[in-house]
């Protein structure tokens, strides 16, 4: 298989780089240490997920 872009690491960071650039049509392979996907993000932070107060959409507002 090819790939436009390999990506390591499979935390926060990596998974949002290979959504952005799936988004733009590239064949991405994630690469991690870890059995699945984000698992360090799961048990980071005592379970609670980081969270913006209302009303903001952060940096995640549509530009």
């Amino acid at each position: 298989m090819d790939y436009d872009a390999i990506i390591l690491g499979a935390g926060g960071a990596g998974l949002l780089a290979a959504a952005t650039a799936g988004k733009a049509g590239a064949r991405i392979c994630v690469i991690d240490h870890a059995d699945r996907p984000g698992k360090k993000i799961l048990i980071s932070g005592g379970g609670r997920r980081f969270r913006l107060p209302p009303g903001s959409a952060g940096p995640f507002a549509a530009g």
